[in-house]
């Protein structure tokens, strides 16, 4: 589980939009993995997550927990 202000990683070719009165109105797909921070769950299957910035949408199955290993950081189920 996430906690608010959570630091994670966000894989390439991952869908992250935003919307209003239920439309999607701005969609973008990561080119590269990006950090982002972890702000809330939307429902059981997406969480808003802030990346360069910007509240965005994703699916949780794509986002990863960013942990400290060995001086890198890596991503950890």
């Amino acid at each position: 589980m996430f906690c608010p202000g959570d630091l994670i990683r966000v894989p390439s070719n991952v869908g992250l939009y935003k919307t209003s009165d239920n439309f999607v109105r701005f969609f973008i797909k990561t080119e590269k993995p990006r950090m982002g921070i972890f702000v809330e769950y939307e429902n059981s299957n997406e969480c808003t997550v802030n990346v360069d910035g910007q509240n965005w949408t994703v699916e949780l199955q794509y986002i990863r927990i960013m942990g400290k290993q060995n001086d890198k950081i890596n991503s950890n189920n």
